[in-house]
């Protein structure tokens, strides 16, 4: 599996996006998107991505698009946030299109945790339409966040029952790539300062008035560190 220079940009900027579009400490991200069709040479499809807040107790995973409402978020800025970041995606499916010996998948999970970033390409047909849809987000939830099968109803259960049926059958048809994060060492445990020295304005208005004046100091806290001499740490897995 080919891995170009312009690959490893887009894989860093989709990191730094979603680090963006967290509020909170956590200890883990999963992240699904598809694209399914090309339009007047646009690539369409569908995302969302959970994370697992960080404490000591585990807590449930937090669907994206519920944090506008749980953290008192302008619900319509936050959104292009993720607009922003599925046109990261599209980019990447892009670079993956313009080579000539590597097959273009269909679809990705990546997943961010442990210092570990991780991408898994699936390459298996996808029909587009709303039963089609709704089945892959039920098995990718019951395949990614390890909910136990008795959490899902009747007809959940049908559909993940099916999907393991076909998988004893037909395994699946994916490719991994695997890298470490490169973080300074002061902050391997504060991932969401990642970057921030890009955030944008606009996207910093967005958030809650408490979250933003906590980014604020965090930048200013890494603008003195950046000042003094550190070692840089390299994680690799």
């Amino acid at each position: 599996m080919q891995t170009t220079q312009r690959m490893k940009e887009l894989y860093e900027q989709i990191r730094k996006q979603l680090f963006y579009m967290i509020p909170e400490k956590w200890e883990r991200i999963d992240l699904y998107a598809s694209v399914i069709e090309i339009v007047k040479d646009d690539p369409v499809g569908e995302m969302f991505f959970y994370y697992y807040p960080k404490g000591i107790i585990k807590k449930n995973p937090v669907n994206v698009y519920e944090v506008p409402s749980k953290f008192n978020i302008e619900e319509e800025s936050y959104l292009r946030l993720a607009a922003k970041l599925y046109d990261t995606i599209k980019q990447l499916y892009l670079e993956w299109k313009s080579l000539e010996n590597e097959r273009l998948w269909t679809n990705l999970t990546i997943r961010i945790e442990n210092v570990k970033f991780s991408v898994e390409y699936n390459y298996e047909p996808i029909i587009s339409n709303e039963r089609e849809n709704q089945k892959r987000r039920i098995i990718w939830t019951y395949e990614n966040l390890g909910f136990p099968i008795e959490s899902f109803n009747r007809e959940e259960k049908a559909i993940i029952q099916e999907y393991l049926e076909e998988r004893r059958v037909t395994p699946k048809d994916t490719k991994v790539y695997t890298e470490g994060i490169y973080q300074n060492e002061k902050y391997t445990h504060n991932v969401i300062s990642y970057g921030y020295e890009n955030f944008e304005k606009e996207e910093i208005s967005s958030l809650g008035e408490k979250r933003k004046q906590e980014l604020e100091k965090e930048l200013e806290e890494m603008e003195e560190t950046e000042k003094k001499p550190h070692k840089r740490n390299q994680i690799l897995n």
